[in-house]
């Protein structure tokens, strides 16, 4: 015996519909969604703001060209510092700056990120390179410091989980 359906042009419409409800409805915390929910979470050292990137900013770099970091301390604190420094154009996207100043801002995130990639360990490098990176980074937070300034005061240094 063979069945027959016949759809009608609305109840096509109305079954599909129904579906991507149902797909919708599951979306990404399904059971079957094959990953997890800390999948979507931001590192640890990621900045919720700009205005606690460029602290960050000061007080990472400060630490990274002191030369009082060695090894493999050093290592995690310049790729720290530069994952920051690659996220402050997305940060300060997200305030009021304008766009010439956002473009500063850019600017100096790319010169220092190009310091951080060819600095690799300031306890063993001679005084040139430190010295560079150091200029870099004292120029990078005079121009972050200025867009800062711009920021309405009332917006927080760290908004609170």
């Amino acid at each position: 015996m063979v069945l027959k359906c016949r759809w009608s042009r609305h109840g096509l419409c109305g079954a599909i519909m129904l579906m991507l409800a149902v797909v919708m409805v599951g979306g990404c915390a399904g059971p079957t969604a094959g990953h997890d929910e800390d999948a979507h979470a931001l590192p640890e050292h990621h900045p919720r703001t700009f205005r606690r990137a460029v602290v960050d900013i000061a007080h990472r770099g400060g630490a990274l060209t002191s030369g009082m970091l060695q090894g493999p301390d050093c290592e995690l604190e310049r790729r720290q510092l530069l994952d920051i420094v690659r996220w402050l154009p997305e940060l300060a996207a997200d305030t009021e700056l304008g766009r010439r100043d956002w473009e500063h801002v850019r600017d100096a995130a790319d010169r220092l990120a190009n310091a951080l990639q060819s600095f690799k360990d300031a306890g063993q490098l001679a005084d040139g390179p430190q010295k560079s990176l150091s200029a870099t980074l004292a120029a990078s937070m005079k121009t972050l410091s200025d867009a800062d300034a711009l920021l309405s005061p009332d917006v927080p240094a760290e908004e609170k989980p």
